[in-house]
């Protein structure tokens, strides 16, 4: 699945959210990722990883969205809202501020959209982590242990 395939399912968020603008200067890379959640691996392989100016987006290029009747959504217009998943894959966004703290927001693989978020990441190296990143959603109280690595090859 193409980038282009993958921003097409998730098109909706794009247009609802101004953090999603995707830089002009983008820089893409293939990349062996690490995306851990408190102590569960959910990637651990070669990705596709995309830099830009302040926001960075992942991808194991194995999600597929269709519309009701079965078709890709590439073949098919449908709207958003009845879009549906029918192959998982991992994919998510990481929104980088100047001061060096990031929010990292992903789709559990198996949603069409990156949702979920976790505040509060630091970078040492090729990763982003917070052993205590607070839910964006959710109650207050919630925290997880997320680590976030993209690693060139």
């Amino acid at each position: 699945m193409t980038i282009t395939k993958i921003l097409a399912a998730v098109s909706p968020v794009l247009l609802l959210s101004p953090l999603l603008m995707a830089s002009v200067k983008a820089q893409s890379l293939n990349a062996k990722c690490l995306l851990q959640i408190d102590v569960v691996t959910y990637l651990d392989e070669r990705c596709h990883y995309e830099i830009g100016d302040d926001t960075d987006f992942f991808s194991d290029l194995q999600i597929v969205v269709s519309c009701p009747d079965g078709r890709n959504v590439e073949e098919a217009f449908c709207a958003g809202a009845v879009q549906q998943v029918t192959r998982a894959g991992f994919f998510g966004y990481l929104f980088r501020t100047p001061e060096g703290v990031a929010e990292l927001c992903w789709n559990e693989g198996v949603m069409r959209r990156a949702i979920p978020c976790f505040e509060g990441l630091t970078r040492d190296g090729a990763c982003w982590s917070n052993p205590q990143a607070r839910h964006r959603y959710g109650t207050t109280d919630q925290f997880s242990n997320v680590k976030l690595c993209a690693l060139a090859i």
